[in-house]
């Protein structure tokens, strides 16, 4: 992964270049599975003076996507550990719609009430639900 640290007249301790070595690595080890060459990260830190701000802004690159993380506040280890928690938080959404995780979250429709509906003979009732409820994940599945 290419690191990019613009510092824009920010004097950054050595306890926040020890902060974002370990998000820098914790992120890292996330995108272990994507092309090193292709995933970039550019951390921007800006001191806002007349407010007394610190903000710090983290855009990562990865191949199809592009992820933006942004905070601001008084203490610049707070801001930067918010923004990276907020760009680690991004990067878990992305790979788990990477795996189409959303699609098996959903809630399947309750198809015994459904089928209740139906009025058969009470000898074919019993051996059609069993049916149904055999091929029903597969069926819902394949739809």
């Amino acid at each position: 992964m290419n690191v990019v640290i613009h510092k824009n007249g920010v004097k950054i301790s050595e306890l926040a270049e020890k902060l974002i070595e370990r998000k820098v690595k914790k992120l890292d080890q996330m995108l272990e599975h994507f092309n090193p060459d292709l995933v970039s990260l550019r951390l921007e830190l800006n001191d806002i003076p007349r407010k007394g701000l610190f903000s710090a802004r983290t855009v990562l690159a990865l191949p199809g996507t592009t992820l933006r993380a942004e905070k601001e506040g008084k203490d610049l280890i707070t801001v930067l550990g918010e923004t990276f928690d907020s760009l680690l938080r991004e990067v878990k959404k992305y790979k788990e719609f990477l795996r189409r995780e959303p699609e098996y979250r959903r809630k399947r429709p309750d198809f015994k009430e459904k089928m209740m509906q139906v009025s058969l003979p009470e000898e074919i009732e019993e051996a059609y639900l069993e049916m149904v409820d055999r091929n029903m994940g597969r069926l819902y599945n394949f739809a």
